[in-house]
C-alpha cells in the first residue's frame, strides 16, 4: 500500500515526526463536512471532535451550499469528499470559495485527485488527502489549514 499521500501547500506543515499534530493556538470556527457516508460521516465528527472543532455536515454539494450560505462566516474549513453523488468535491469547493474568498479546503479522495487540489490552491491553502488516512493525520492537517488562513 503506498504511503499517505498529502500535499505541502507552503502554509501545511508536515506532521512533526514526535507526534504532536494540534498546532498551538488555532482559530475557532467550525468544519462544513461534505461526505455521503453516514458512517464516515459519523467517524469523521468524532474525529474532528477530538481535535476541539465544531462540525456541521452535508451529505452532497446541494445541502452544502445550503447550508454554507446560511452563514459562510461561521466555517473555518471546508473538508469534502471528491466523489459526491450530485457534483464534483473540487467544483464544491469553487462554489463556497466564491462565497468566502480563501476558505481554507481539505480535500479527501480514493483516488489520486492531486490535479484538482492543485487547481484549487490559487484560491486558498488546500490539501489533498487519500484514503485511507490516519485520524491523527486528518486532525493535524485541519487545525494547520485553519490557522493557515489569513485573517480577516
Amino acid at each position: 500500500m503506498p504511503p499517505l499521500s498529502t500535499l505541502d501547500h507552503g502554509s501545511c506543515r508536515e506532521r512533526p515526526a514526535d507526534g504532536a499534530y494540534l498546532p498551538d493556538n488555532p482559530r475557532v470556527g467550525a468544519v462544513l463536512m461534505v461526505e455521503g457516508e453516514p458512517d464516515i460521516a459519523r467517524m469523521l465528527q468524532h474525529v474532528f471532535h477530538r481535535a476541539h472543532l465544531s462540525v456541521a455536515t452535508a451529505p452532497d454539494g446541494c445541502e452544502a451550499v445550503r447550508i454554507f450560505a446560511e452563514n459562510p462566516e461561521s466555517y473555518s474549513l471546508l473538508f469534502v469528499d471528491c466523489h459526491l453523488t450530485d457534483m464534483d468535491g473540487a467544483d464544491l469547493c469553487r462554489r463556497l470559495r466564491a462565497i468566502s474568498p480563501g476558505l481554507p479546503v481539505l480535500l479527501v479522495s480514493g483516488t489520486d485527485r492531486r490535479s484538482a487540489c492543485a487547481q484549487l490552491e490559487a484560491g486558498g491553502p488546500t490539501v489533498f488527502m487519500r484514503k485511507p488516512y490516519l485520524p491523527v493525520e486528518l486532525a493535524w492537517q485541519a487545525r494547520s489549514l485553519i490557522q493557515a488562513r489569513p485573517a480577516a
